[in-house]
């Protein structure tokens, strides 16, 4: 074994490297076989049969081998070469078996032009290996079932597609396309998430992740909580509605004045110079929009001393509120909303809620308010189930599982489709989205066995000892068996 690649009966003879690439030429060393033909071993060694064959990157750039294997003429005739090295991927010859298990690792991640840039391998093949992987990872591995599910929806240009991921840590388990109850439960069902496993579901209040949970949940004593990043949204959407409507209200009344003072020369009134009209509206115009970002960003937070603060730059938005009082019963209906979810107890939720109703019923604002108080007044049972399944977090202080985690991990699931540009098929995409935060033969393993019924399509994992199993020495030629099978 040459110290330099650690591939067996393998010696260096000589390496060339160059801006782009690298290069190393290898003879094949070992006993010379006996003839296939007679089994004699009277024999002559003549010209090397020279294979090419990628490895894994070394110093950033392509590694090619040229490999020299002797060749032999028997005394009865016949010419045979020297077997080929071990370390050569059987499906691909013209690759290590390391470096196809290094573009496998990749794919999870990295599109396949940045890999194929990487390994100096053609883009067809690495998408060969991506497209076999992602179909055997489909068809065969199943994630362990979650205690906390928590399903929420992705919208990738005009394809809808559902996430259902591990509550706690935002790790995906299935990516379903669709969003119809039918499908999510076939799917959830293929990928054998157990219902009887689930304690709690976490989703928006959509009419899809509603139903999933009645057919598939429900009946097993699971808890459906109202995500609060959602029931929060609404509010904000509707004050932010509020806003607009004033500022465009301002704009017009600004125009009016403007048309009158072309017309007739002065302002709409005497008493009132025309030009200080102009001028105060667009200072409450300038006022508003400039505080609008402090008004959106408000929040009411809870300290591990379950002591409440109020968040926001009170300088810039206390004037506002006062100048434009519509705005300000929308933004405190607001806080109350925000306020809800800083109690503990599900009877003093469940008051705070009816002071926001109350509060978000007022007339001037109702019409925009309309759609959030709908919907809070419909799934009232499980936004509050939210203070039924409240538990301290690591800094002390009390909540409940939120679609958060799952909110960030599909940030990253659009960034992976934008990178492949589509990734036209499920299993691809789906790859892409479930497996990006694991490594094969660490966290994943693919077992490469063989039995009398044919390959195995056994898939593990994810592995509880990671920080065991990366400190691991292996040797070139490994590939992960699983427990039914015969070590290699």
């Amino acid at each position: 074994m040459d110290l330099l690649l650690g591939l067996p009966h393998l010696t260096v003879i000589d390496v060339v490297e160059t801006l782009k690439s690298s290069t190393c030429t290898l003879r094949l060393d070992g006993d010379p076989p006996p003839c296939p033909s007679c089994g004699g071993e009277q024999r002559r060694r003549y010209g090397p049969l020279v294979s090419r064959v990628w490895d894994t990157p070394t110093r950033g750039k392509p590694m090619r081998l040229i490999i020299q294997r002797p060749r032999y003429r028997c005394r009865c005739g016949a010419t045979y070469p020297q077997p080929g090295a071990t370390g050569i991927d059987e499906t691909y010859p013209s690759m290590t078996m390391r470096l196809v298990r290094h573009i496998q690792n990749a794919v999870l991640r990295r599109p396949v032009t940045a890999v194929a840039t990487e390994t100096g391998v053609s883009r067809t093949n690495v998408r060969l290996i991506a497209v076999a992987l992602a179909k055997r990872l489909y068809a065969d591995h199943r994630f362990p079932t979650p205690e906390v599910l928590a399903i929420d929806d992705l919208r990738i240009r005009k394809k809808l597609f559902t996430v259902a991921t591990d509550g706690r840590t935002g790790r995906p388990v299935a990516l379903v396309e669709g969003g119809s109850e039918r499908v999510i439960n076939k799917e959830l069902a293929r990928r054998k998430i157990d219902p009887t496993q689930v304690k709690i579901v976490v989703s928006d209040m959509g009419g899809s992740n509603i139903a999933v949970f009645g057919s598939m949940f429900k009946k097993h004593g699971a808890v459906h909580v109202a995500d609060k990043w959602h029931v929060l949204k609404g509010v904000q959407e509707a004050l932010s509605l509020v806003i607009n409507k004033r500022i465009d209200h301002l704009r017009r009344r600004r125009a009016w004045c403007e048309k009158i003072m072309k017309k007739r020369g002065r302002g709409p009134s005497k008493l009132i110079d025309a030009k200080t009209y102009l001028d105060a509206c667009q200072e409450r115009i300038n006022q508003l929009k400039g505080a609008k970002k402090d008004l959106m960003g408000a929040r009411i937070t809870q300290s591990s001393q379950r002591q409440l603060s109020f968040s926001a730059n009170v300088m810039v938005i206390a004037p506002a509120l006062k100048r434009h009082p519509t705005v300000g019963k929308a933004f405190w209906a607001k806080m109350r909303l925000h306020l809800v979810y800083a109690q503990t107890t599900r009877a003093d939720a469940d008051a705070q809620i009816d002071r926001f109703i109350k509060r978000a019923s007022a007339k001037s604002i109702a019409r925009q308010m309309k759609t959030i108080i709908e919907r809070v007044r419909t799934h009232r049972e499980i936004i509050l189930n939210y203070f039924s399944v409240l538990a301290p977090t690591a800094k002390g202080v009390m909540a409940a599982p939120t679609t958060g985690p799952t909110e960030r991990r599909n940030g990253t699931i659009k960034t992976a489709w934008k990178a492949g540009r589509g990734l036209h098929n499920i299993e691809t995409f789906s790859m892409r989205a479930l497996y990006e935060p694991w490594q094969l033969d660490v966290d994943i393993g693919v077992c490469s066995g063989t039995s009398a019924m044919g390959p195995c399509t056994q898939v593990d994992g994810p592995f509880p000892d990671r920080d065991e199993r990366l400190k691991l020495t292996l040797h070139p030629t490994y590939r992960y068996r699983c427990a039914t099978c015969p070590p290699a």
